[in-house]
């Protein structure tokens, strides 16, 4: 499972990688042009804080100039350029990071004027529910970057294939207090948020950094391939409901490329969980807490799946978003075919996404 999820057109971290370093080149080099500036100030930059905002900038200068907006093209590249000349030696720090491995915990982020453009952002723009999902960076020690390396340690244990392949695709990751446990942002691709109260446990932590990085992947799979529709428009989608939203009264419903990327994430939790089962400890006597999130990750990547198939949101994919999900579907038919210690297939646990514990199938009770 982890050569299906971890080769192929979709499964190839380091060409979704590679695919989207060619990109940005390729998208600095236009605007510099266009704009008449030298090529070299839109050229890749170490630290990830700064190199995020300057693919966030090139993705907002293009659609503005394909809008025929071309001095908020130019105001876009402009601010990114102010804060890179402001950044001269704040990000020492989180530059020597060795790209293509995993992300590497960013330490500059309060006081500098990349670190703290990047929360500015994220307070000012991600909103749930009507309110912003407001954050603060902290100050980060050996304590929180040694938490991080454990968890992704971790998971390049459970997942000597997957796990490479897919981290490779996060340049930084930013620990944090507030009101996630962990996200992303679209406008500072390549870095990743994870709460402080999730690394502090290491099975939270890795399936965050997972979680996470597994979004960066997708990103950079959909420079290349057409995963929706052309027209497509996430706020207009048919969308798909939520049965473990948490509010009786209102039922929380997902765009095609929101629960597109959670399926994905999903399936991958799915073989994480799997593998730490086999991994970790005997398989006759399994830690609860791991069968509790097996479960619980497989019955949601099936209800994602089964809404992804419905005859509304399956219309919002494109040719390569209708093979990528038959490609996840593969996966997640093997992973429920696997037989759980107790004797139960873990395809008979698809009611458990809202469970608060593990409990056998009753179908499976004397079986």
């Amino acid at each position: 499972m982890e050569s299906h999820l971890g080769t192929g057109m979709f499964g190839d971290g380091d060409n979704a990688d590679q695919t989207a370093d060619v990109y940005y080149r390729g998208l600095g080099r236009l605007c510099a042009d266009v704009m008449q500036i030298d090529r070299e100030a839109l050229n890749a930059c170490a630290a990830p804080q700064l190199e995020a905002l300057r693919r966030g900038a090139l993705d907002l200068a293009l659609r503005e100039f394909q809008a025929g907006r071309k001095e908020a093209a130019h105001a876009a590249i402009n601010d990114f350029l102010t804060i890179a000349s402001g950044s001269g030696g704040q990000l020492t720090a989180d530059e020597s990071r060795s790209r293509h491995l995993r992300p590497r915990v960013c330490r500059a982020m309060r006081g500098t004027c990349a670190g703290e453009e990047v929360l500015s952002r994220w307070n000012a723009q991600t909103v749930a529910d009507g309110e912003n999902l407001l954050v603060e960076a902290v100050e980060v020690g050996d304590d929180l970057e040694r938490a991080a390396d454990h968890a992704m340690d971790l998971l390049a244990e459970a997942l000597p294939v997957v796990a490479p392949d897919v981290l490779r695709c996060a340049y930084g990751l930013v620990p944090l207090t507030g009101a996630i446990i962990s996200g992303h942002f679209a406008q500072t691709p390549k870095l990743i948020f994870v709460n402080v109260s999730a690394l502090r446990n290491v099975y939270d932590a890795a399936e965050s950094i997972l979680h996470e990085s597994l979004h960066q992947k997708l990103f950079d799979i959909g420079l290349a391939r057409t995963i929706f529709r052309p027209g497509y428009v996430d706020a207009e989608s048919h969308t798909i409901p939520i049965p473990w939203s948490g509010d009786e009264l209102r039922v929380r419903q997902f765009s095609a490329d929101r629960a597109i990327s959670a399926y994905h994430v999903y399936v991958h939790q799915t073989l994480l969980y799997l593998a730490l089962l086999t991994r970790r400890r005997s398989y006759a006597e399994p830690d609860p807490e791991i069968l509790h999130r097996t479960a619980v990750a497989w019955a949601r990547a099936r209800e994602f799946r089964r809404g992804l198939h419905g005859d509304g949101a399956r219309t919002e994919l494109g040719e390569d978003g209708l093979a990528f999900l038959h490609w996840l579907d593969r996966a997640h038919d093997a992973l429920g075919a696997v037989v759980l210690p107790d004797g139960s297939a873990l395809a008979g646990h698809e009611g458990s996404y809202a469970s608060s514990a593990y409990r056998r199938p009753a179908a499976s009770a004397t079986g």
